[in-house]
């Protein structure tokens, strides 16, 4: 489809297919300078096979959605993360709300804003939260746009533009008492298994998240100074895990640790000295334990308590709100706690435990009504 061409005054030549909108084959050419690089002349044919194999698999301009889907997914790929990748088919295959699954049969042409509103609107009433709608809306955005850049479909705006995705009102997450806390950690202490009691007292001591916990690898603990270098996380997409960057740039972050859970790192290091890029958090085979084992290791602990179960999320909540409870500056906070938004740690964790409010008032009424 596409082949190279040495001029007699040395300049390269190439000539590649090009199959047009209405299935009509010409071709084209492109003409080198002399000192032009091999490599850049191979990623330019490679760029033109690329675009012959997708246009002359547009047949007609009546393609269904899931007819699109390979081509996108054959393009997306190539800047996508692992995890993205996997994400992405979750969102396009998913039974229930999936993008192929509802949508699939439409012509692209036919999507219109209303077909994409009530799509997004059939998930009001089922528990589906904002930011997964919108997850599902972005992606059907960007299929959009690249079969328009592709010229399969042609609009002046793109439909998903003007869709609404009514925003639910967040759950409110109560996180676990001082008292309660500190019956956790007397009693992960009494736990035999040193992976949960990690899981445990880095969320709670340390405020992680579980992706962070994941993915800290022994060579992010300095023993010198008492501290962990959050620097990258492991997610579970479909049926694997990926290692990625944190949630956001406020995610590199350096956590001072707690003289009982550095006793506890030490422990790992002389376990794992002979392997300093292991994961903390390994197997008896030193290979990594799996994201969805931290969430089960958390829940079966947690359910063994006389104390209401509450998500492995909720210990971070319950760091950052007694942080609060103690003075902390809300940009200390949110440097602790990689918030993007010192929004957020305002929100979220500032003024969290009703004792606190409880005690304000009091102190407003010494104030004004002194005796």
């Amino acid at each position: 489809m596409a082949h190279i061409q040495v001029l007699p005054d040395g300049r390269s030549k190439v000539v590649f297919e090009v199959c047009s909108y209405n299935g009509e084959r010409k071709r084209g050419s492109k003409v080198f300078p002399k000192n032009t690089s091999k490599a850049n002349i191979k990623r330019f044919m490679a760029e033109k096979e690329r675009e012959y194999f997708l246009q002359s698999n547009a047949s007609s301009s009546h393609i269904l959605l899931k007819e699109f889907v390979p081509i996108y997914l054959e393009i997306s790929d190539k800047w996508h993360s692992p995890s993205t990748q996997a994400s992405d088919r979750s969102l396009l295959y998913n039974k229930k709300h999936g993008i192929v699954t509802s949508l699939g049969e439409c012509r692209l042409e036919n999507i219109k804003m209303k077909t994409l509103q009530l799509y997004i609107d059939e998930m009001e009433g089922e528990g589906v939260s904002s930011k997964t709608k919108l997850n599902y809306l972005m992606l059907v955005s960007a299929m959009l746009e690249m079969a328009k850049k592709l010229e399969y479909i042609d609009f002046i705006k793109n439909p998903a533009k003007d869709v609404i995705v009514k925003k639910t009102k967040p759950k409110e997450i109560v996180p676990y008492t001082i008292q309660e806390a500190r019956y956790i950690l007397q009693e992960v202490n009494k736990c035999e298994d040193e992976n949960t009691k990690l899981i445990i007292e880095l969320a709670l001591l340390c405020g992680l998240r579980r992706s962070e916990i994941a993915g800290i690898q022994m060579k992010d603990i300095d023993f010198d100074t008492g501290t962990i270098n959050i620097s990258h996380a492991r997610v579970a997409a479909g049926d694997k895990d990926y290692e990625k960057e944190p949630k956001s740039y406020s995610g590199y972050r350096k956590i001072y640790v707690m003289d009982e859970l550095m006793s506890l790192l030490k422990q790992q290091r002389n376990k794992k000295r002979f392997n300093d890029s292991a994961y903390l958090l390994t197997d008896n085979q030193m290979n990594p334990v799996r994201v969805w084992q931290i969430s089960d290791k958390y829940r079966t602990f947690m359910k063994s308590l006389n104390i209401e179960y509450k998500s492995l999320h909720v210990l971070r909540h319950t760091y950052g709100s007694i942080l609060a409870s103690e003075g902390i500056g809300a940009k200390d906070l949110q440097y602790m706690l990689g918030h993007a938004s010192i929004v957020t740690s305002y929100d979220v964790y500032i003024g969290s435990y009703e004792e606190n409010r409880r005690k304000a008032t009091e102190k407003l009424q010494k104030s004004l009504f002194v005796s």
